[in-house]
């Protein structure tokens, strides 16, 4: 199974001149396996990537009991900042 990673509110990234090519409101969730190389391009299947639309109704769910302890990523909080320079 996929491991929940991350989900960001898009609604609050939507002011982000990085972010205009995502849609403005929502929720990105990724999951993803640890158990391969997810950055290769033989890997067929170790991450999805879903939105979910602002007005969708999720529930949360109990882990999978096939789910490996080392596939687990602990919760944190992620602060973005816009930085601008140009090469010298």
């Amino acid at each position: 199974p996929l491991a929940f990673l991350a989900q960001f509110n898009l609604s609050e990234l939507s002011v982000s001149p990085a972010a205009r090519e995502l849609p403005p409101s929502g929720l990105l969730s990724i999951f993803y396996s640890r158990s391969g190389e997810v950055f290769d391009s033989s890997d067929k299947g170790g991450w999805r990537v879903f939105h979910f639309p602002a007005s969708a109704d999720l529930t949360r769910c109990p882990l999978p009991d096939n789910l490996a302890a080392e596939d687990l990523t602990p919760a944190c909080r992620l602060v973005f900042t816009e930085r601008l320079w140009l090469p010298e």
